[in-house]
């Protein structure tokens, strides 16, 4: 930045800073300038068209962001110059720390992305019904694997599609990949740039990428309260353009739009700071998809921000990032450190012994689950990079990276003062160090995150800082407050450092929004009032949440004062305030709160927390909060099965009967009739008997129980698998490995999490635990010579779902240690209104009620989190989560009303295949029926079935056999 008070660009900028020019106008007359001139200035990117990570000369005919060569002849040139501007944006990595060994400041050995970039994949499946899997495996008998479904085909199969994710999780990455390979394609079609994007069909090879930061956009209309309308985003698209010297390419692009041969990647939803503004900016996607319908449309989002309406489009399928799988994570560290050899930073030799360390490092760190987050992978390998190790918390992990990001490595190394590189050598002369620009830097992240919540006319830059506050913020630091020392910082911190990136003229942000709450978080732990001002920042649970849990970190971890976080937990979860608020808002508010509070707690460390009496007690006071937290209907499906997935179960989930078998709960459903099936099918039934059935599906805590006593090695649970001739071939001997019998993690990680339902096993699996049950329970003194543990049969499953003709008043529910399996005193009975209701509470499917499709969890969850959904005798999860196994063979209704018969059709045949009910996290609400029905061989095993228990009279007729 020049400061000749006759200097043009110098004239432009007071006049915007005085209000004579628009910001369009001033940006439109700075490149236009520049282009004049012969590289006599730079005009950073932009980041509004083809978002990306620093200039770097294409041809010699780009300065920074702006187009500065020849007009083009005809529009083919125009967009090969607009594609060219949009792979020098898209073709590196944010992290201009990580060129340890280029002494070249603009970037010329920055990672390139297309070099180190992993597939990602999604948390759904390629056939996301039961049936077309079902027909997949018809013709065989043989496990069959489901393929989940990748970024890349989510928006090959869908023309409108919500990346949701994470922070971290890829989503701006996966676009700018998109975007760069297919322009590369049109530039370099020899090249086969297309292979990178997994079967990209021939009709969209040609396809213009236009990258759209939805942040940018809502700026520009900050105060605007007319209805969106196609023309505004279009508008936006061409001043754009136009601060980019790219005016040329306008007819073109919007040619290509009208004819549907561009692709628009809309990144940012959730970056959106009011709700007004997020309804207009949410409407402008809908109408401008709408006004070119040709065009692909992809939509970025965070998962929970996307849950609130203002937020929501019609009209677009939404999919969910999946963590990264630890082949992917071996993967990248591998392109990570070959892609730093072809840098010749480091030699082939410490490339394969720096991915072996990693590799390692995270198979046995605590770090290890933040590695499944693609970004802060990246950084773990950029400290790994400089260290050679890895620190143990994620506070210390981005203090780390930021001391990467602003001081190179050699910068560290070097120790003789005339020899100090730019940066410091600045901070010195001012007598100042590093730690007083990461104190400035704070406050402008605490500040810039501010101006998210911030409905004031001054939040035009939204997360953003603006070089004269930077610049004001900086000179602060210097003992004549000199504005020309502070330019001098900031041009080093730009050309740098790489923990600030100018994305336009004048106009800084942080690399990821992540780096930004982490940095805001220091500030807050900085201030003396730490557990007052968090506190009051709770009251926004969603948005400060990070910071929150950021500062605590940096408190415990950097600060050292493991302590100082306590009363703000105690504050949180008050013992006064036990019982949440009447009003629904107020109430919102108080669970969002006890959430933050546990998280706390687990940033502290729970042996830390255990230290002291007053951290000990405030762990007692929130366990059971939590427990009871992910059964309040104020909180989203998806939220709930955060909170017990994540912070209740590293808490220490205090649910017995979900981890204990000794506790685990059966309901009762008593004799008399019910109907089975529904329209023509439907039928009354008549069950002569009572049984109970497992309130929730057999857990992942419950199964391990049975695979440690060694269930899989007692050849009296498995004779259907012995006549099959699976037991000779010693196959499920194999199968008590939890590798063996978990297969590849298609949905997370459902097998490592002790209260999600036990998936992956088969029918024969699955009758073995029941059998192994029965056996423990009658040594426990808890199970009589006359009733058995097994899996239920149709009816007994239905009408647990749906409810007999008659009721209980008051549904019965009973722990198996407190009162041991026998008919309960029968309780008054009512008529049961719903007798045909088509799902266990109602008529109506709604996501609130049970994980399927819609509720788009897209994976088990943790049980109990849909307590609304139970059915009339207060059995959960009957509809979606898993499908369970039956005991029964496949066949058409109507089903043998004879017992006998009944259970003679259950013998087995390795032919036969076996009923699964209940339907799972990806069907439809058609399958999520109480009558609804599917079926698998007996050895099919899959993420998507489980299984859950009935204990019933045996034998329920002297000649029947067991099954």
């Amino acid at each position: 930045m020049t400061n000749q008070p006759n200097d043009p660009l110098t004239n432009l900028k007071q006049a915007y800073e005085a209000g004579a020019i628009d910001e369009v106008t001033y940006k439109a007359m700075a490149a236009a300038y520049v282009a004049t001139q012969s590289g006599s200035g730079a005009i950073a990117q932009d980041g509004g068209i083809a978002a990306g990570a620093g200039g770097i000369a294409v041809g010699g005919d780009f300065q920074g962001d702006v187009y500065m060569g020849q007009p083009p002849v005809d529009d083919a040139e125009a967009l090969a110059i607009y594609r060219r501007l949009l792979v020098t944006n898209c073709r590196r990595l944010p992290l201009r720390g990580v060129d340890v060994g280029a002494s070249d400041p603009t970037g010329q050995k920055q990672i390139d992305l297309d070099q180190v970039y992993i597939d990602l994949d999604t948390t759904s499946t390629i056939d996301p019904t039961l049936q077309k899997m079902v027909r997949q495996i018809q013709s065989r008998e043989d496990d069959a694997e489901q393929q989940t479904l990748s970024a890349i085909q989510a928006a090959i199969q869908n023309q409108r599609l919500v990346l949701l994710g994470g922070p971290g999780s890829g989503k701006s990455t996966f676009l700018n990949h998109l975007g760069l390979c297919l322009a590369l394609h049109a530039l370099e079609p020899d090249q086969q740039w297309l292979n990178r994007l997994n079967r990209w069909p021939q009709k969209r090879q040609q396809l213009i990428p236009i990258t759209l930061i939805l942040r940018d956009y809502a700026a520009t209309h900050a105060q605007s309260n007319e209805p969106a309308a196609p023309s505004h985003l279009w508008d936006f698209i061409r001043e754009r353009l136009a601060s980019q010297n790219l005016t040329f390419a306008q007819d073109a692009i919007h040619d290509a739009l009208e004819k549907g041969n561009a692709l628009l990647l809309f990144d940012g939803l959730d970056e959106i700071p009011t709700r007004a503004q997020r309804t207009f900016v949410r409407d402008s996607v809908a109408t401008f998809v709408e006004r070119y319908p040709k065009c692909p449309a992809i939509v970025t989002c965070r998962t929970l921000s996307y849950q609130e309406r203002a937020w929501q489009l019609d009209n677009f399928t939404s999919v969910t990032l999946a963590p990264f799988d630890r082949e992917k994570i071996e993967r990248f560290i591998e392109a990570w450190y070959q892609e730093l050899q072809r840098l010749t930073v480091v030699t082939k030799h410490e490339a394969a012994a720096l991915t072996k360390h990693l590799q390692e490092a995270l198979q046995s760190s605590d770090l290890r689950d933040l590695a499944e987050t693609p970004l802060l992978l990246t950084v773990m390998a950029l400290v790994h990079t400089h260290e050679g190790r890895l620190p143990d918390a994620r506070a210390l992990l981005y203090e780390k990276t930021i001391d990467i990001l602003l001081y190179r490595w050699e910068e560290i190394k070097i120790g003789k003062e005339k020899d100090a590189p730019t940066l410091r050598r600045i901070l010195r002369d001012a007598g100042r160090e590093n730690v007083d620009l990461k104190r400035i830097l704070a406050q402008l992240a605490f500040d810039a995150h501010q101006q998210l919540v911030d409905q004031s006319a001054e939040s035009k830059t939204l997360a953003d800082i603006g070089e004269l506050r930077l610049e004001k913020a900086l000179a602060s630091l210097h003992p004549n407050k000199s504005r020309d020392w502070a330019n001098r910082l900031i041009q080093a911190i730009k050309m740098r450092a790489g923990l600030l990136i100018e994305r336009t003229n004048e106009l800084y942000t942080f690399p990821h929004r992540t780096f930004q709450e982490y940095l805001a978080g220091a500030h807050l732990a900085s201030r003396p009032d730490f557990a007052k001002e968090a506190h009051h920042l709770s009251q926004q649970a969603d948005f400060w949440r990070q910071v929150i849990l950021f500062g605590t970190g940096r408190l415990v971890y950097v600060i050292e004062e493991p302590e100082r976080p306590l009363p703000l937990v105690a504050e949180l979860a008050s013992a006064e305030a036990a019982k949440p608020p009447t009003d629904e808002t107020e109430a919102r508010i108080y669970w969002k709160r006890l959430w933050i509070a546990a998280d706390i707690l687990l940033e502290i460390g729970l042996n830390r927390v255990q230290d002291s009496a007053f951290g000990r007690d405030l762990l007692k006071r929130i366990r059971p909060r939590m427990a009871s937290l992910i059964q309040t209907n104020l909180l989203t499906a998806t939220e709930r099965n955060e909170a017990a997935s994540t912070t209740l179960l590293r808490l220490g989930d205090p649910r017995a009967e979900v981890l204990s078998l000794e506790q685990m709960h059966f309901c009762y459903v008593p004799r008399g009739p019910f109907t089975m099936g529904e329209g023509k099918e439907a039928e009354t039934h008549d069950l002569a008997y009572g049984y109970w059935i497992s309130r929730f599906p057999i857990t992942n805590a419950h199964y391990q129980r049975f695979v440690d006593d060694g269930g899989y090695t007692n050849p009296a649970y498995w004779p259907e698998a012995a006549k099959a001739g699976y037991w000779q071939e010693g196959q499920f001997k194999d199968w008590s490995s939890k590798d063996f019998r978990t297969g590849p993690r298609h949905y997370g990680r459902p097998y490592d999490l002790p209260n999600h339902p036990q998936v992956g096993v088969s029918w024969y699996e699955s009758l073995a635990f029941c059998r192994w049950l029965t056996d423990h329970y009658r040594q426990a003194g808890l199970l009589g010579s006359c009733w058995r543990v097994t899996l239920p049969n149709e009816p007994e499953w239905e009408k647990a779902a749906r409810g007999g003709h008659q009721i209980p008043k008051k549904p019965l529910r009973v722990a198996a240690a407190e009162k041991r399996f026998a008919t309960p005193e029968k309780g008054e009975m009512v008529p049961n209104p719903l007798s045909q209701r088509a799902y266990p509470w109602g008529d109506k499917i709604e996501t609130e009620r049970c994980n399927y499709g819609k509720t788009e969890i897209n994976s088990t969850s943790a049980v109990g989190c849909f307590v609304h959904g139970q059915s009339p005798y207060s059995v959960e999860e009957m509809s979606g989560n898993v499908w369970e196994w039956n005991r029964s063979i496949y066949e058409k209704y109507p089903y043998p009303q004879d017992l006998k018969e009944q259970h003679a059709r259950e013998k087995l045949d390795r032919t036969n295949v076996r009923v699964l009910r209940g339907s799972s996290f990806d069907a439809d609400a058609n399958l999520t029926r109480c009558a609804a029905r599917s079926y698998f061989y007996p050895n099919f095993r899959d993420d998507f079935v489980g299984f859950r228990s009935v204990v019933a009279p045996f034998p329920l007729q002297p000649e029947a056999s067991e099954p």
